[in-house]
């Protein structure tokens, strides 16, 4: 049964004239006829009874136009809903490694608010392996993460530049008066790293299992505006891509260690599953990352 063959049986019913409900409706009378015809044969009863050129509804169709009426009255409010980007609240529920979302993501939110007044946003950090399972659940619609470019056949992904990863602590720690500075010196420090298994810390400690060198942090946190506290306060070292630490640099409060060969390559990306579709708004978020991440740091 076709709402189209229902409008026809409806506006047929309403003139009680094939003739002139084809005409409102820009039909054939003969497409009017076999319309009506089908309905009756899918429904196996007689809708309209034929007394010479005049037609009159059966008992059944007079139920079956009570029941139409209503039906197209509320498809057709329904797709008025759907096609109003102003009837309801879109959420959108994006994943982000915890690092991104400490250097200026409240700012991007708040652009992206200022144009979508009727989206709610749901953030959740994790690491990649978190929230690729969650997207893969449909818990999330994309993620923007900080790691290392691993390809996958599953996932559309867009990288949006690279960042550079390195050992850095306050210009007063001791280790900046080392003029022969080596990787042994860290060693004995109190090191505060982000999780070990993903990213940019699982980068550096890979590079240092091949030198055969264990390093073993002695606070482990994802949340990097915690570490970039600890680093200020205390004698520590910690290691993070640049953009983490930016605004420390420049203000020298922060400084980075002179073990360039220790400096990882990890990568802005975008990720969501293939297939995935995504709303005009989700759409316009991720133009919006692209266009404030989008450059190499």
């Amino acid at each position: 049964m076709e709402i189209r063959e229902l409008k026809t049986f409806v506006t047929a019913a309403e003139y009680m004239n094939f003739s002139k409900a084809a005409e409102k409706l820009g039909y054939t009378q003969a497409s009017v006829t076999l319309q009506i015809q089908h309905l009756e044969k899918e429904l196996s009863v007689c809708l309209f009874d034929r007394i010479g050129k005049k037609v009159y509804l059966t008992d059944k169709g007079t139920l079956l136009l009570e029941h139409a009426q209503i039906l197209i009255r509320n498809i057709e409010s329904l797709t008025a809903k759907l096609q109003d980007n102003t009837a309801s609240m879109e959420t959108i529920r994006i994943g982000i490694s915890e690092s991104l979302l400490s250097c200026d993501f409240s700012d991007l939110i708040h652009t992206f608010e200022s144009h979508y007044s009727n989206i709610s946003l749901i953030l959740k950090t994790g690491v990649r392996d978190h929230l690729s399972e969650l997207m893969m659940r449909n818990e999330l619609d994309f993620s923007f993460i900080i790691d290392q470019n691993v390809g996958d056949p599953d996932w559309n992904g867009t990288v949006l530049g690279s960042d550079q990863a390195y050992f850095t602590a306050a210009p007063s720690h001791p280790l900046f008066q080392n003029r022969n500075l080596a990787i042994t010196n860290l060693l004995s420090e109190k090191i505060i790293l982000t999780e070990q298994d993903f990213g940019y810390s699982q980068a550096l400690l890979q590079l240092l299992s091949r030198e055969g060198i264990s390093l073993k942090a002695s606070l482990e946190t994802g949340n990097t505006d915690f570490i970039r506290a600890m680093l200020l306060k205390e004698n520590c070292i910690s290691y993070l891509p640049r953009y983490v630490i930016e605004k420390e640099l420049s203000s020298r409060q922060l400084a980075i260690l002179p073990l360039p060969q220790y400096s990882v390559t990890v990568y802005r990306q975008i990720i969501y599953r293939k297939n995935k579709y995504l709303t005009p708004a989700m759409s316009s978020l991720i133009r919006l990352i692209r266009e404030q991440y989008g450059t190499s740091k």
